[in-house]
């Protein structure tokens, strides 16, 4: 069996801890709790349109968007 660096066992160290904080984050959003993971969604959709709602015409242009697609996006139910 061949003997590692201290280079190699600091880069397996890492993939082991790359892994293990992969896994542990996996694991967490597994756990979360449907209710949990909806109030979420609330909160960055009412956050997020109204945003979209501050923008000017000039803005929505830039990304592309209209006073229509504004409208009906900001008329969606939170949860959606």
């Amino acid at each position: 069996m061949k003997a590692c660096t201290s280079d190699e066992m600091s880069i397996i160290k890492s993939n082991h801890l790359d892994t293990h904080n992969s896994c542990k984050s996996t694991l967490e959003n597994l756990n979360e709790k449907p209710w949990k993971a909806i109030f979420k969604k609330i909160i960055r959709n009412s956050r997020t349109r109204r945003k979209l709602r501050q923008l000017d015409k000039a803005q929505l242009e830039d990304i592309g968007l209209t006073a229509a697609d504004v409208e009906q996006e900001v008329n969606k139910p939170l949860w959606k």
